[in-house]
């Protein structure tokens, strides 16, 4: 079965591809569980590439080795956001190196990392406060273009403990591999 999807053979074609599996139905099952956990944490976590991905009618699971990532010429697009209830929008990944050094000489910003930003004067509404993952790039996976060969495509990023699930299933324990979950519809 998994010899007919020439997506599978594009993405295996990649120099830091080191898995590529279809994902069976109680892996599906045990990754929405631990993606769902999320959500009771002190502040929510609401994976929605990967949720998205899992609801194309099938899904791939890749490990790749990340210390030989091919994909940095793309330019990346943030796939994590902090919001409030209400949707006010508290902070977010930049990459933009300009707006970067902007935001640094910003009283109002506070970085939660090298590319984590909240904005200081929305954070504190009083209300409940959300992380939302969306769906990565296609470039994550590819620098072909994948969905020449399938009608849709959705790229999720696993949290870290559905990231340590899928390691474990395939008996990958590498510290440079990292992982991805790719839904399509043929």
């Amino acid at each position: 079965m998994i010899g007919d999807y020439e997506i599978i053979d594009l993405i295996r074609r990649e120099a830091n591809i080191i898995r590529v599996e279809i994902i069976t139905g109680k892996m599906k099952k045990e990754i929405l569980k631990l993606e769902k956990e999320r959500i009771h944490e002190n502040i929510p976590l609401i994976n929605k590439g990967v949720e998205k991905a899992l609801e194309e009618d099938e899904a791939l699971v890749i490990i790749r080795d990340i210390d030989k990532e091919v994909f940095m010429n793309v330019s990346i697009k943030p796939t994590l956001t902090l919001i409030s209830d209400s949707g006010i929008l508290i902070g977010e990944e930049v990459y933009d190196e300009e707006e970067l050094e902007e935001l640094h000489q910003n009283n109002n910003v506070t970085f939660l990392s090298d590319t984590f930003v909240r904005y200081d004067n929305l954070s504190n509404t009083g209300e409940k406060q959300y992380l939302i993952v969306s769906p990565a790039s296609k470039y994550f996976v590819s620098n072909h273009d994948l969905e020449k060969v399938v009608k849709s495509l959705t790229v999720g990023l696993p949290s870290i403990s559905t990231d340590n699930f899928i390691k474990n299933c395939f008996n990958i324990h590498e510290n440079n591999s990292g992982t991805l979950i790719v839904g399509f519809t043929k």
